[in-house]
């Protein structure tokens, strides 16, 4: 078996591989979500600080929320076993969680939504940056990536 694991000295796992940070505010986002729109659906309008028609909220935050929160966790995850490379860990992980989650709770606020989808497209964009690289690395090496 490969092994590609670097030494990992800090305190806690949570940063150590990028699945954990997406998936764990996959499932939390998911749980609050849920809640939310019940009691949205069940109350009404007024629960959201902005215009948003509440079945327009939901599917905008299940395709840019939930389902690139999962995306992302997969692939930071699948990159490194595809190509045996390293991916990003530790601090530049938190940065990378960081902007999906500002660009989530800004959609909250109709105001802010403009530097919300800034902050969405560059968490991606970085994310493309990053590992575009390494899985043409791996393809040209010959790994199956």
């Amino acid at each position: 078996m490969l092994n590609i694991e670097t030494k990992h000295t800090a305190k806690t796992a949570f940063l150590h591989l990028g699945f954990r940070p997406f998936f764990f505010a996959a499932i939390s986002f998911g749980m609050v979500s849920i809640i939310l729109w019940l009691a949205m659906y069940t109350f009404g309008k007024g629960l959201l600080p902005n215009s948003y028609p509440l079945f327009s909220w939901h599917a905008h935050e299940m395709i840019f929320g939930f389902t690139t929160a999962i995306i992302t966790g997969f692939l930071l995850t699948a990159v490194k076993n595809w190509t045996g490379i390293q991916t990003i860990n530790g601090k530049p992980l938190l940065g990378l969680f960081l902007l999906w989650l500002f660009s989530r709770v800004l959609a909250f606020y109709i105001h802010l939504i403009g530097l919300s989808q800034v902050l969405w497209i560059l968490a991606f964009l970085i994310f493309f940056v990053v590992y575009a690289p390494m899985l043409i690395k791996a393809r040209i090496d010959g790994r199956p990536g």
